[in-house]
């Protein structure tokens, strides 16, 4: 049985990561808003049993030059994405996102680096009511030579792709814009400081 007092300090812990948070923009800013009101009032957050708002966690993986990031093919969606889904009762979004890249992909060579972007997804389905996945997306560094083993029950494809070439794959994902900005900049900021960090 979960730890109780493990399940609240967790939450805890992702709250005050996301009240320190640095939004990119005034779409990622009311996304961190949503985010915080979501901790606050859900008793779990994490769980799908609230079917109307939940967490997510995807992962932007990319090679260690921060040149190159992993999209793979989707089924469902029929559209290329970051590797990602629910957290699913997972208190750490970071660890979900870690286990959906290497159930999805079969990568397991993953190095963490940070929270990277923070977005909303409200999906509608035929006969049932609309609901809201509250995506943390994490910032990944893996070996672009590791083999690739997709799931083909979750993709159909998966493939490295250069940062800047991202939107043509899925031109109305308006974060992938968003994520190519934060890429750049994290690139400069290493050119300078010599450190690769999401903090500052």
């Amino acid at each position: 049985m979960a730890d109780p007092k493990d399940h609240d300090n967790k939450k805890a812990s992702f709250l005050r990561a996301l009240y320190n948070y640095r939004s990119f923009d005034s779409a990622e800013e009311k996304s961190r808003h949503d985010f915080i009101g979501l901790m606050r009032r859900s008793p779990n957050p994490y769980s799908r049993e609230h079917y109307d708002h939940h967490l997510t966690a995807s992962a932007y993986v990319m090679n260690a030059a921060l040149t190159h990031v992993l999209l793979i093919y989707h089924n469902k969606l029929k559209k290329w994405v970051q590797p990602g889904g629910h957290c699913d009762g997972e208190t750490d979004p970071c660890k979900t996102a870690i286990t959906e890249v290497w159930e999805e992909t079969g990568l397991k060579n993953l190095k963490p680096i940070g929270l990277l972007d923070l977005n909303l997804y409200t999906n509608t389905q035929k006969g049932r009511y609309g609901h809201t996945d509250y995506d943390a997306a994490y910032l990944l560094i893996a070996d672009m030579s590791e083999p690739i083993n997709i799931n083909e029950r979750e993709c159909a494809r998966a493939k490295w792709l250069p940062i800047e070439q991202i939107t043509r794959y899925n031109p109305t994902k308006l974060s992938f814009k968003r994520v190519q900005e934060k890429i750049r900049g994290l690139r400069q900021k290493r050119a300078h400081t010599g450190q690769l960090s999401l903090k500052g």
